[in-house]
């Protein structure tokens, strides 16, 4: 098991190393425009005023629907480490909604995942209730992959994606590049670049030796993550992505953040999100703020500083905010008023 307290130390060793740019990226993330309708203001009322969020036509429905969710890269690992998806679990046991957990693995391809979640859908969908999902991190990708192929027939009421990287990450790219540049004249071949990679960053992060299949699964997420990669799936998967989102009018609302300022921020994500910040990326520490987005669809950028895993894991003082993210986001999806673009 990863030692997630040395992951600062270990993305600080991977940023000194590593020179200003995309990084074989094929998205500048600093000018990256979505065609998204954005809901800020209409969330900012909502969530400022004590009589607005749910009403009970609307908790009623979520009550009698099931909420699939789906983990982020490492999600599996950390359910026990530090409460990943804990706040979101409390909020809807709270308001007595059923909910199943997508059993996802970051070893696993997109592919892969994106099976596991048309099954739970298949398996949720056969008890005739209607279906909510809540995604964060690669888990929105993983779910709009499941979306977009062979998805059974069922009831999908609507969609949150929690800083998903939609367009990709600067993290993916960077450390794709860094693996290439460090270790790709000096490996041999029962050892090929990627593996000698991961092995480097797991040991810098106090992690034991894994088997040959984890690391290609933790590589494979690397990959899916680089912004060439999913700039080139998103252009290829447009029409079946409009076809959901404008003729089928399922609402998504894609939850966007930034974490800035000077102050020190004693997280794993810090070098990172100082690093996409010098070079004019607003970003969470993992995830550049403008690759957030779904075209088509409607978003939120959060004004407070949020990292990463704000919203996800339990943290002390932050349980008001969360509770009154998680309601109001689903009083959007719920209540109509997100909007999807139409051919013109």
């Amino acid at each position: 098991m990863i030692n997630f307290g040395c992951l600062l130390l270990a993305s600080l060793l991977l940023t000194a190393s590593m020179s200003s740019g995309t990084y074989g990226g094929d998205v500048d993330f600093t000018s990256l425009k979505v065609k998204s309708e954005d809901q800020t203001q209409i969330f900012y009322n909502r969530y400022h005023n004590a009589l607005e969020g749910l009403d009970q036509d609307e908790l009623k429905a979520l009550q009698n629907s099931t909420v699939i969710l789906v983990p982020g890269f490492l999600g599996e690992w950390m359910q026990d480490l530090k409460g990943y998806l804990g706040p979101i679990k409390d909020w809807l046991n709270r308001n007595s909604i059923s909910y199943e957990i997508a059993k996802t693995q970051s070893t696993k391809s997109s592919n892969e995942n994106a099976k596991i979640i048309r099954e739970l859908i298949g398996k949720v969908s056969k008890s005739g209730k209607n279906i909510y999902i809540i995604a964060h991190s690669r888990g929105g990708i993983d779910t709009l992959l499941a979306l977009t192929e062979d998805r059974p027939a069922a009831q999908i009421s609507g969609i949150i994606l929690i800083q998903s990287p939609i367009y990709g990450t600067w993290v993916s790219d960077a450390v794709a590049e860094w693996c290439k540049t460090e270790f790709e004249a000096s490996v041999t071949e029962s050892k090929p670049t990627h593996l000698a990679c991961l092995e480097k960053i797991i040991w810098l992060t106090n992690g034991k030796a894994k088997p040959k299949e984890i690391l290609v699964g933790l590589w494979n997420t690397v990959m899916a993550m680089r912004s060439f990669e999913r700039s080139r799936w998103m252009k290829d998967n447009m029409p079946a992505l409009e076809k959901l989102f404008r003729d089928e009018k399922i609402p998504l609302l894609s939850i966007s953040t930034k974490d800035e300022g000077d102050a020190w921020r004693w997280t794993p994500y810090e070098i990172f999100r100082r690093k996409m910040w010098g070079i004019g990326i607003s970003n969470d520490g993992i995830v550049p703020s403008t690759s957030m987005k779904v075209p088509e669809t409607s978003f939120v950028l959060l004004q407070s500083n949020t990292d990463h895993s704000t919203l996800v894991e339990k943290r002390d003082g932050k349980s008001f905010f969360q509770n009154r993210v998680y309601e109001i986001a689903f009083d959007l999806v719920v209540d109509g008023s997100l909007s999807t673009f139409s051919n013109d």
